[in-house]
């Protein structure tokens, strides 16, 4: 039975309404095919339909969701084009932010990148021992959770908030995309974590080069992975 949030003040319902939708949204707990539901989705975490109401108008701003005229809500489905779009924005903007973050290099940072460095292995060590073909369920949120928050602690470094707001729009976009469509296996993953690692040591070397040729690599094998799957998903 899910939990009563009746004593709760209305903002604090809203907030948690929103972060429960989001969660459901990037662990690929809501469907991209179906429309999504209020009464349901309230019915489902315990809140009254506004809260729930106000979680999906906001997420919906933030281009999660999208709701439709005469047809309801349904979480984004980024077209070929827009996918092709984000990664090109990504690659120019993140080579740089991964450069400056390697000339700016905080032991701060660089201890947070390795907690997500040892985050993502961790994840892919348990997908390894659960012996299934294709990373999924909680170790694949826990794998992108960490990967989200090494791309982020990146653009933070960088200390450039413009460069920041116009990455993490598109990354969720991209992040939800990879999040349901990517097959993980796990010699890709053993090279993305590899790569990861070594972006890691280039910053704490502050080999700006380096860093942006490690954080190149990444991003346009994310970029021809996304690309290869729209395409089949459409074929």
């Amino acid at each position: 039975m899910p939990p009563s949030h009746g004593s709760e003040s209305s903002p604090v319902l809203s907030q948690r309404a929103y972060e429960q939708v989001r969660a459901m949204v990037l662990d690929g707990v809501l469907p991209r095919d179906k429309r999504i539901s209020e009464t349901k989705l309230g019915k489902e975490l315990g809140y009254s339909r506004t809260p729930v109401r106000e979680a999906i108008q906001r997420l919906a701003r933030e281009g999660l969701l999208v709701q439709r005229p005469s047809s309801g809500t349904y979480v984004v489905q980024p077209k070929l084009r827009e996918i092709k779009d984000i990664y090109e924005v990504r690659l120019a903007v993140e080579t740089m932010a991964a450069s400056k973050a390697a000339k700016k290099r905080s032991e701060k940072c660089t201890k947070q990148l390795q907690a997500c460095v040892v985050r993502m292995n961790r994840a892919i060590h348990r997908f390894r021992k659960s012996q299934k073909p294709v990373m999924q369920g909680k170790e694949l949120a826990q794998y992108h959770a960490a990967d989200e928050k090494f791309h982020q602690l990146i653009l933070e470094a960088a200390d450039n908030p413009f460069a920041q707001s116009i990455i993490m729009q598109g990354h969720v976009k991209q992040f939800i995309f990879g999040h349901q469509s990517h097959h993980r296996n796990l010699h890709h993953l053993a090279w993305l974590w590899l790569k990861h690692a070594q972006l890691a040591r280039a910053i704490d070397r502050q080999d700006a080069a380096d860093a942006r040729r490690c954080m190149n690599r990444l991003i346009k094998a994310s970029m021809r992975d996304a690309i290869s799957q729209a395409k089949s998903k459409k074929a």
